[in-house]
């Protein structure tokens, strides 16, 4: 019996093919495609979007704080900054 397991905010899910297998037969299908976790292409873009999101976010977390605290930003200011930055790293789009 194989068993793939993976954390998200502290919740456990635990694959059983079988267990897919049956509520297949009894159209009891689940919302996500379990079997996309068996494709190694799938799992490296999920760990690489993942790795991107979270140094994202740490990004912004930091550079808040240096803001505020060592440059005297109010929040505000600070969600300005990140308003004018967000605009200019748009515009190579356009």
């Amino acid at each position: 019996m194989e068993h793939t397991t993976f954390n998200r905010f502290s919740f456990t899910f635990i694959y059983i093919p079988e267990a897919t297998k049956k509520r297949e037969q009894n159209s009891l299908l689940s919302l996500i495609n379990f079997s996309l976790f068996d494709n190694k292409i799938f799992n490296l873009g999920l760990a690489a979007a993942f790795a991107y999101y979270m140094v994202q976010d740490a990004y912004f977390i930091i550079n808040s704080n240096y803001l505020q605290l060592y440059k005297n930003f109010t929040p505000t200011m600070t969600g300005v900054a990140f308003v004018y930055q967000a605009s200019a790293m748009s515009l190579p789009v356009l």
